[in-house]
């Protein structure tokens, strides 16, 4: 108050008879200064605002709680982008990862696929995590999700939520994977023989016919007649054919 300015506010904690901390708003305002400007007379007001702070409180982690479920809708909303591009599995699920990056902390992650008592990492890190999540899709566990946190990092229960959700989206990715793979065996190789059929042999002799134009080498097919065939599926079978 010994300057220019009229009025002064601040406001501060003090903690009451009961033990409980209260937030105080302070102002004093100058009624008349004499000849050196000092103030010779000034007004003082305290009023007890912790109800309107713990208000303000409350609604500023409201905010910051609504920001961050938008945020992670919209990461949700991006991954559903993700899973149904026309991308393969593993940029899939590299593209997963980075999106949960953006909501829950952690120093890297690796998807594994299990397939036929075998167990494969098919995108991110191969560092064991601290949190491991088995990928269940139609109450079969087809592969794992292994997440390192952030060093002094426990997740909270949301991150958990928002973890298991992730799982289940790359579970979904792994056994379209797999499905698609599948099919195109089926495609492409003869159930009862194992042998390729001609749509795989049109895909491989067109991609061989390009790597010899590109290499400028020649390229050969060689078709085998075998006399009297038919009689040996009618005799024995065409299993044994």
């Amino acid at each position: 108050l010994g300057g220019a300015s009229e009025q002064v506010e601040n406001e501060f904690r003090v903690r009451a008879a009961d033990g409980s901390w209260r937030w105080i708003n302070s102002s004093m305002t100058v009624v008349s200064r004499d000849a050196e400007n000092a103030a010779v007379v000034y007004v003082g007001r305290e009023v007890d605002v912790t109800e309107r702070r713990e208000l303000e409180q409350e609604l500023a982690l409201a905010r910051e709680s609504a920001e961050r479920r938008a945020a992670e809708a919209e990461t949700l909303r991006q991954v559903g982008v993700i899973l149904t591009s026309a991308m393969s599995v593993q940029d899939a699920i590299e593209a997963v990862l980075e999106q949960a990056h953006r909501v829950i902390p952690y120093r890297s992650a690796g998807v594994y696929m299990q397939r036929d008592g075998v167990v494969a990492l098919v995108g991110g890190s191969d560092e064991p995590g601290d949190v491991s999540l088995e990928l269940v899709s139609h109450n079969e566990v087809i592969g794992r999700l292994e997440l390192c946190t952030n060093e002094g990092h426990e997740l909270s229960s949301r991150e958990q939520e928002l973890l298991q959700v992730f799982a289940d989206q790359v579970a979904v990715a792994l056994r379209a994977s797999r499905l698609y793979d599948e099919t195109l065996s089926l495609a492409m190789t003869d159930p009862l023989t194992g042998l390729a059929t001609r749509r795989a042999f049109e895909h491989m002799a067109s991609h061989r016919i390009s790597l010899a134009k590109r290499d400028e080498a020649p390229v050969s097919v060689m078709m085998v007649d075998i006399d009297y065939f038919k009689k040996l599926n009618d005799c024995y079978g065409h299993a044994a054919g």
